[in-house]
């Protein structure tokens, strides 16, 4: 798997004490990045979209899920919109794999999203 990208990666938490969602971020380095059409039939015909995959490789745990922002490139914005509007390529997350088993260098965290 090709290394051939820079991740900052925005994670949503509900703060309950503060009763709102709360965003911290986490800068990853050299992770791989694929992006793609993909394509859809629905009751208007077909439907595309950007689709994304990226691997964390890491054997540590990752605060990674659904609902979470990617960015493509190393960013330090305490609001993930204003990272989304300035970074040349993002993603919403919608699923999330833990793939930490295996050889030490094949252990990572799979990422997809649109």
């Amino acid at each position: 798997m090709v290394r051939n990208a820079d991740i900052t990666l925005y994670h949503k938490e509900y703060d309950p004490t503060k009763r709102i969602d709360v965003w911290t971020h986490a800068q990853y380095e050299g992770v791989s990045w694929h992006g793609r059409q993909a394509a859809t039939v629905g009751d208007n015909g077909l439907n595309t979209a950007d689709a994304y995959t990226v691997r964390i490789f890491t054997r540590a745990a990752a605060a990674v899920a659904s609902g979470d922002i990617i960015i493509r490139g190393l960013v330090d914005f305490d609001d993930p919109q204003k990272a989304r509007r300035a970074a040349a390529a993002s993603f919403l997350v919608t699923s999330v794999a833990d793939n930490r088993r295996g050889p030490n260098h094949m252990q990572h965290w799979r990422i997809e999203g649109k």
